[in-house]
């Protein structure tokens, strides 16, 4: 089946907006778009999620951002009410005590304060309202997702849920050339999920099918998502909780640590619909109709 050929079906960002977004409240909205607040409750409700190991709020709190990299030696950097990845910054710290990128590059000191300051002023969160940093720690995948793509970055999983029911999914896998990022824009790899079994049959990277990772050769239909029972378990909660019918969850699955809740998005992007070859209109109209 090809997605162009049914139109109809294919749910598009001012439908979704209309229909879907605008429909939950403001204040709602605001639970999901700031992610820390979003972090707050997932944490009240015992829902396993990436955490955040410090805020920078003011330029002060950056002189304490140091002992936080120091300590932890890996950390990402990213805007509380950034979307799509904007914003973005991974720090590592070498054994003679060297901040450096992802790839190995030394990062200035000023270059982060920068970024830092950049954050608080807005320049990456939704209408450029003043924000603050969140400082996570790097995760690293699931051995089984990590063979895929050999450690090139993280990979991440899309669902998009609606009435407390998944409605579709998949994975997004990083490569060299995205930079290591899952984000589909960036040249990553989404993978549709049969939300029944977990596994991926279908793949496409810059909107064109795959059949296999373009730096280690794996075969994408091979694919089985791990603990999915879990992460299917997890999802059905989740409206409920943020008073919500349509939300996008992002998961991350550590290697340590398993299934992890990255951020829930109130405006969930559509490429998903693309990595299944099927639409999401027909999907939540039959929804209402239950």
């Amino acid at each position: 089946m090809n997605i162009l050929n049914k139109a109809n079906e294919v749910l598009g960002i001012n439908r979704r907006n209309r229909d879907y977004v605008e429909n939950s409240g403001g204040v709602r909205r605001q639970q999901v778009d700031d992610k820390q607040l979003c972090k707050t409750i997932l944490a009240k409700n015992n829902l396993p999620h990436v955490p955040s190991l410090f805020v920078v709020e003011t330029r002060r709190d950056i002189n304490t951002f140091w002992d936080i990299l120091y300590q932890h030696k890996a950390v990402a950097i990213k805007p509380a009410q950034g979307s799509g990845g904007s914003g973005l910054m991974l720090l590592l710290v070498d054994d003679q005590n060297n901040i450096k990128s992802k790839g190995g590059n030394k990062v200035p000191r000023d270059e982060i304060i920068f970024h830092l300051m950049g954050i608080l002023n807005g320049d990456f969160s939704n209408g450029n309202m003043a924000d603050k940093a969140l400082v996570e720690p790097i995760i690293k995948d699931d051995e089984s997702i990590c063979r895929i793509h050999e450690d090139s970055g993280l990979s991440d999983i899309r669902i998009v849920v609606y009435k407390g029911i998944m409605q579709m999914a998949m994975l997004r896998l990083p490569c060299v050339e995205s930079g290591g990022a899952a984000n589909l824009h960036a040249g990553g790899i989404g993978c549709g999920i049969d939300l029944e079994s977990g596994h991926c049959s279908y793949a496409v990277r810059y909107d064109k099918p795959i059949g296999f990772h373009p730096d280690t050769g794996y075969r994408l239909a091979n694919i089985k998502t791990p603990y999915w029972g879990q992460i299917s378990t997890m999802m059905g909660s989740l409206n409920d909780m943020f008073q919500m019918n349509y939300l996008g969850i992002d998961l991350v699955i550590d290697e340590r640590r398993g299934p992890l809740l990255l951020e829930v998005n109130a405006r969930p992007g559509l490429a998903v619909q693309i990595a299944n070859k099927s639409g999401l209109r027909g999907l939540l109209s039959e929804a209402d109709r239950v």
